[in-house]
């Protein structure tokens, strides 16, 4: 039994990798079923509050305490149904879509990159959009947090989602397997999972709604338990890369007793066969619920837009929370640019990052940042190298007559040995030249692999 008065250490600045993370939340949660419940498994909850407390990020724990008894809890939820304004409930078409904010400008517009074209299948009359981002305000019906507010009195699913939470609670903490640390962070993520899933109950209930579609299943578990209770078919859209070692996706069977009902979507879209192979080696989908829809990204194809004439450019595309790995990069890449001196280096920053005065300050001789309005796309076409650790920019560089190098980044060297293994990108080190690499692989005429099994054309019917 661990101990229970584990002490709090400094937060972490640099996170644990997934390697680390999975070998911890396998040991802990693997072959176990103290987080399944009646009717709930509770998998991902217990996933994300190992994950928190593994990296200590202490500035995601709430004041609040799910050992008490499922009355008090209860009866908390019913006080805050009479505290300040009441949830606003527009009223919703049959189609919701939950929009993550990421835009494009498609002939001087703002569209959304992974709805654009759903929504014109389906027909705008048919759909209400509801976006979590400032960014996403165009093109949508209602921003998320315009509808904030307290939800009514918990009718008999939402108490029985309450007592199923307590219930998890006091096994974890009868069983031993959660710290008084960890514990903290457990009450923590089930209080996040409860506000999310009465927001969207509260919102959903009572209304003609037959669909969601949304991005990204884990840390929206509150949005797929409302859905599963008020009957709407819950459709989630790849957003990005999947991989073997991500955290939330292709789980060993070791996790096989706690897939069920454990809010995963009814529905997941994936761009092409590649993913859905990859996910098939996973044991939370079965094959049926993985549904190739094609590249239903707007402004994404190699043949859409402007045809840009190459360049003597290595693009770099960051990823959230690794300013620390990407400024290591760049300084090596300053030093290639030195010695050659038609070469330049365009930095794209991921669209949730949250520490851009980093990457502003790596800007200099022929060291730029990618403005807003320039998409992945036209990075794309203009470039001829790609550097970066592990990213879906790999994949959608291929059709684009890019050169991709993997950095093997300590802490990600399971990512970069996948890009390498499935052919999708060229090891590369810090001591490499990738421009003198890049003319030999050029020289030597090798292939990446097809773009269609990795990107298949839209089809528009699978969303009809």
């Amino acid at each position: 039994m661990k101990d229970m008065n584990t002490k709090r250490a400094a937060p972490r600045h640099d996170l644990l990798s997934f390697d680390v993370l999975n070998a911890i939340m396998l040991e802990r949660l693997g072959n176990a079923t103290f987080y399944v419940g009646r009717r709930w498994s509770f998998l991902k909850i217990f996933q994300h509050a190992l994950s928190n407390a593994s990296n200590r990020q202490d500035i995601k724990l709430l004041q609040v305490n799910w050992s008490l008894p499922v009355l008090v809890m209860t009866a908390r939820e019913v006080l805050r149904s009479f505290r300040g304004k009441r949830l606003s409930r527009p009223a919703l078409k049959p189609v919701v879509l939950i929009d993550p904010g990421r835009s494009v400008i498609i002939n001087g517009r703002v569209e959304p990159v992974y709805l654009g074209r759903i929504i014109e299948v389906i027909g705008r009359e048919r759909v209400s959009v509801i976006t979590s981002r400032k960014e996403g305000i165009p093109y949508s019906d209602h921003e998320r947090s315009a509808l904030a507010g307290s939800p009514g009195i918990p009718d008999r699913n939402e108490r029985e989602m309450i007592a199923e939470l307590c219930s998890a609670y006091r096994r974890a903490r009868k069983e031993g397997h959660f710290s008084a640390y960890e514990l903290e962070h457990l009450s923590s993520t089930m209080e996040v999972f409860l506000c999310e899933f009465r927001y969207w109950y509260g919102i959903f209930k009572g209304q003609d709604i037959r669909r969601c579609i949304f991005t990204s299943h884990y840390h929206n578990e509150g949005l797929v338990a409302a859905c599963n209770l008020l009957g709407i078919t819950c459709e989630e859209l790849q957003h990005g890369l999947i991989a073997r070692n991500d955290l939330y996706n292709v789980y060993p069977q070791a996790y096989v007793r706690g897939m069920e009902n454990a809010f995963f979507p009814d529905v997941l879209y994936v761009y092409g066969e590649y993913w859905k192979r990859l996910l098939l080696s996973g044991c939370e989908h079965p094959d049926e619920k993985i549904v190739v829809a094609g590249n239903y990204l707007l402004g994404s194809d190699p043949d859409e837009g402007k045809p840009g004439a190459k360049q003597n450019t290595i693009l770099v595309c960051s990823q959230k929370k690794m300013a620390s790995t990407y400024e290591q990069i760049v300084s090596v890449l300053r030093q290639v640019l030195h010695a050659h001196r038609d070469w330049s280096l365009l930095i794209r920053l991921h669209p949730l990052e949250d520490q851009p005065a980093r990457y502003h300050a790596m800007t200099g001789d022929r060291i730029r940042i990618c403005p807003k309005e320039m998409s992945l796309a036209d990075c794309l076409r203009v470039s001829k190298i790609q550097v970066s650790v592990y990213s879906t920019t790999f994949f959608d560089a291929l059709g684009f007559n890019v050169v991709n190098f993997a950095v093997n980044a300590t802490g990600f060297e399971r990512y970069v040995s996948e890009m390498v293994e499935d052919g999708v990108a060229f090891p590369m080190s810090l001591t490499d030249d990738p421009v003198a690499r890049y003319e030999a692989i050029i020289r030597e005429d090798a292939r990446l692999p097809e773009r269609l099994d990795v990107y298949a054309p839209f089809r528009p019917e699978v969303f009809a």
